[in-house]
């Protein structure tokens, strides 16, 4: 009798153990859907509005949510004011999970916004937003970015990357380069990071696509697509309308057998005029 009273004690104990593991994990699986909810909420907010079509110039924007959140975030806005001359791109990825990725995302397109109308080229604006967020990257997150000046008036393009994978121009239809802009180490790392330019031509009518690193790591086949692969896929594009751009590189991306690390995000401009 002993015995057998011992023996269910036995197994009563591990029932409970079990209950009380699966409670725990339900509760780590609901936390978890709460966190996920919130950063799409997130994601969702930081998208800028369409311009307008007297504005000189079209944008588009897309972002292909991974199964693990990449912290992937776009954004596109005048320096001087709507209706200006000058048109601003922004694209970055934060290299980290959760909800502290998020916000230091947020923080990151909050201060490009406010810093780059009064910095004098884009490396400038990204080395400042780098040293202002190197005291909240306590857990040592990579931030890549890539900011371009676009000056409708003159058709020139002024460029800088910190660990953002290199623009793509395309001319025409079946026509795509990617652009030589010399890149620096990624944002909010190490102090005074030194983030070089370029200058650029921008042909009548072209069309600029940034991308993040989840664009360039995604695998087609088993192979990273890299940034040429990339224009590959976006030469293929019947036009160079921005939406009829991503729609056709998304499309791409999203193909049988496709596998990408996390988020990845395309942002495409044209001049209209």
């Amino acid at each position: 009798m002993a015995q057998r009273v011992r023996s269910q004690h036995h197994n009563l104990r591990l029932l409970i153990a079990q209950q009380g593991d699966a409670l725990a994990a339900r509760h780590r699986v609901e936390t978890l859907e709460q966190e996920l909810s919130a950063i799409a909420t997130m994601q969702a907010r930081l998208a800028p509005p369409a311009l307008p079509a007297a504005s000189g110039a079209a944008v588009a924007g897309r972002l292909i949510q991974g199964a693990q959140f990449g912290g992937d975030f776009q954004d596109f806005f005048w320096l001087d004011g709507p209706g200006g001359r000058r048109l601003a791109v922004f694209m970055a990825s934060v290299r980290g999970t959760g909800l502290g990725a998020a916000f230091l995302a947020i923080s990151a397109r909050a201060l490009v916004r406010s810093l780059a109308p009064q910095a004098a080229t884009p490396g400038e604006c990204l080395s400042r937003v780098s040293d202002l967020l190197l005291g909240d990257n306590d857990q040592r997150m990579e931030i890549t970015g890539f900011l371009g000046i676009i000056d409708l008036q003159a058709q020139v393009l002024v460029a800088a990357r910190a660990a953002a994978p290199p623009p793509v121009l395309l001319l025409a239809p079946g026509e795509a380069r990617v652009l030589e802009v010399p890149g620096a180490p990624p944002l909010g790392l190490q102090p005074r990071l030194k983030v070089p330019n370029v200058t650029i031509e921008l042909p009548a009518r072209a069309a600029l696509v940034a991308v993040s690193r989840g664009v360039t790591e995604t695998a087609l086949g088993g192979v990273p697509l890299g940034i040429e692969g990339v224009a590959g896929i976006l030469a293929a594009s019947a036009g160079l309308d921005p939406e009829m751009l991503l729609a056709h590189a998304v499309a791409a991306l999203g193909q049988a057998g496709a596998r990408r690390p996390g988020d990845a995000s395309l942002l495409a401009a044209r001049l209209t005029r």
